[in-house]
């Protein structure tokens, strides 16, 4: 979950196994993290004229929105998160 407001979030694999990443549970595609990975996830500033509310919320990812799912391949562990303004 996003712990403020961001357009940019960085996911560091530091598990020496495979990592499962997904932003939409409903879909069956997925991404992989490979061991010592970083995945950026980035979307410019929503003051696009296409996008709604920015005025009002100029972030892509809003404080609480759930931004990827991650899935270790094997065992458990910790993965690095990154969320930037």
């Amino acid at each position: 979950m996003a712990s403020f407001g961001g357009n940019n979030v960085a996911v560091r694999n530091t598990l020496a196994f495979e990592l499962k990443i997904r932003s939409d549970l409903e879909r069956p595609d997925q991404g992989v993290l490979l061991p010592s990975v970083q995945e950026g996830i980035v979307a410019p500033l929503s003051g696009a004229p296409f996008w709604r509310n920015a005025e009002t919320h100029p972030y892509r990812f809003m404080k609480g929105s759930t931004v990827a799912y991650l899935q270790s391949s094997f065992g458990s562990g910790t993965a690095k998160v990154r969320f930037v303004r």
